[in-house]
């Protein structure tokens, strides 16, 4: 256990300093048991996608320390060695949890960047074994030591060459034609460089084979220069941040000016799509990603970017296109790997999708969009769920301030018909961000619950932010039948049937209404989406024949 706030000097306590990329972290001090791993509920969380959820322990042994794997999938080492039972920990040591570091520090000690492997140190050990003591004396005062006549015959000549240099300079100081006058100096006319630069400056305009006049140097064109590169590489970097922290409004204001401050950049284009996309808001960023193309078509970002729009817009020919052309301009780019195995996946090509997938997350193990993607294959082409969540899970992790990320596992779970665990994660994706395909979301899952009224109310919350919404009218229409409420019900189904005759929600709805019997709504068992989100707990869940009505973003 840690603690933040405490009366005890500090420096009684050992610490673990967390390190990833040879960049610092974070230092956290060890108190007691200190239980590492990737999910919450650790005393030491790590992003890492290669630690496990529990991944090691630390626990306090008397006055010592001692570390040890908890069956972790990619194990736990010290200094490099993989252990297979518990280890007493030395200051400096170095735990390795993924890609992760953790250095143990003594109290009291100072910090130890490096820790030599156990050969290294018992070589130098033995090094220092072998070495010959001084002799007595040997560091006692000495008498009077002369210099060799060697260095003193050098220090004379040099001091002399240095006289004579001083005297050559004088020379020229005080007559400065001295030197012409012996000849060592080639006299030069001093009107030579202006009449030099007044003869190229009247010559006439040189001729072309056709007789018309060159062209004449122009200004220069209005690059860049390094500083507005700098200021304009910034400002990407910034809007990429907000985009991950589902500040839209904030990174689209970047973006636009930055359209119009360089309109032949591809870059704020591009970003500015792809900031649409992860808003869900695919139809807004075609034009985006359409123009990032159209400025640089050696892209692969922008391509990539375009066909993952053409993805989300249902369009999967399209969207295999540019995804095939991102990764043919660019075979590393991990973004463009994950959108070309979506796109197979949208055209049933598992095996391929699969293949792409997994270099995706070759080339980049922190790619959060090849977890998701990897995750929706484990469902779709393999059936285990399991790992499905897992890998959405760690996309999650990756970009936690990210609602999509939230959206999506809580949509798989959805699907999984694991509805109480889905109704959580969605209910965080709306405390990040509030979306109106997540209050629909949730309203799925409260009513295959048979939580009429909570799904109602989300549903309603669903359609304040679109209307149009058919699915969640059509599931607003049989909440509404199930609550005995068929005039209201009759207004949304009427409309659905209308566009969509043969939708089962909505064909479900009047067929309750017209049957007249009330249907009574169970009490509730989950919490509203407007509520905070509880401790998961597993609830029965029954399975419906019609398919869910969010889809995987």
């Amino acid at each position: 256990m840690t603690s933040e706030n405490t009366l005890v000097d500090k420096a009684l306590f050992p610490r673990l300093v967390v390190k990833s990329g040879g960049r610092v972290l974070r230092e956290i001090e060890i108190r007691g048991n200190l239980s590492i791993g990737r999910a919450e509920e650790n005393d030491l969380q790590l992003m890492d996608p290669k630690a496990s959820r529990q991944h090691a322990e630390i626990q306090r042994e008397g006055l010592s320390f001692q570390v040890r794997d908890l069956d972790s999938a990619n194990g736990t080492l010290v200094n490099g060695v993989r252990l297979t039972a518990p280890h007493v920990l030395r200051h400096g040591e170095r735990i390795g949890i993924g890609d992760t570091e953790l250095v143990y520090q003594e109290p009291g000690q100072a910090f130890k960047d490096t820790m030599p492997l156990a050969g290294v140190a018992a070589a130098a050990r033995e090094s220092a074994d072998r070495r010959v003591p001084p002799p007595p004396g040997i560091d006692q005062a000495r008498g009077p030591r002369t210099m060799s006549p060697g260095l003193s015959t050098g220090l004379i000549l040099g001091g002399v060459l240095l006289l004579l240099a001083l005297v050559a300079v004088a020379v020229y100081i005080v007559a400065p034609d001295f030197y012409e006058r012996i000849g060592l100096v080639s006299p030069a006319s001093p009107t030579a460089a202006p009449l030099a630069a007044t003869s190229a400056a009247t010559l006439p305009p040189a001729e072309t084979p056709t007789g018309a006049p060159a062209a004449t140097a122009e200004p220069a064109t209005s690059e860049p220069t390094g500083g507005e590169a700098q200021e304009t590489a910034d400002l990407l970097t910034q809007a990429e941040a907000l985009t991950r922290r589902s500040k839209f409004e904030d990174a689209e204001a970047i973006y636009e000016e930055l359209s119009t401050r360089a309109p032949e950049d591809a870059r704020p284009e591009a970003g500015w799509a792809w900031a649409l996309i992860l808003d869900d808001r695919a139809e807004e960023a075609l034009p985006h990603a359409e123009r990032a193309v159209e400025l640089d078509p050696e892209d692969a970002q922008a391509a990539a970017v375009l066909g993952r729009a053409s993805l989300d817009l249902g369009d999967p020919a399209e969207g295999l296109l540019f995804a095939q052309k991102a990764v043919d301009l660019e075979p590393a780019n991990g973004l463009a790997l994950a959108v070309l195995a979506e796109a197979h996946m949208a055209n049933g090509q598992m095996n391929e999708a699969v293949n792409n997938a997994d270099l995706a997350l070759v080339q980049d193990i922190n790619n959060a969009e090849a977890h998701r993607v990897r995750g929706w294959l484990y469902h779709l082409a393999s059936n285990d769920m399991g790992r499905a969540a897992s890998e959405l899970q760690i996309a999650a992790g990756l970009q936690p301030e990210l609602w999509l990320r939230r959206h999506d596992l809580g949509v798989l779970l959805l699907e999984a018909e694991d509805y109480v665990t889905a109704i959580m994660a969605l209910q965080d994706a709306l405390a990040i961000h509030p979306k109106g395909i997540t209050y629909a979301a949730i309203g799925e899952a409260y009513y295959r619950l048979g939580q009429y009224d909570q799904a109602r109310a989300s549903l309603e919350q669903a359609l304040s932010f679109d209307p149009e919404d058919l699915d969640a009218q059509a599931l607003l229409a049989a909440t509404y039948a199930h609550l005995n409420r068929c005039e209201e019900a009759e207004t949304y189904y009427e409309q659905v049937l209308e566009s969509q005759p043969d939708d089962p929600l909505a064909l479900e709805a009047e067929e309750l209404c017209q049957a007249g019997e009330p249907v009574p709504s169970p009490s509730p068992t989950v919490p509203s989406a407007a509520g905070p989100t509880p401790v998961a707990t597993q609830g029965a869940a029954t399975a419906s024949a019609s398919q869910p009505t969010a889809r995987p973003a």
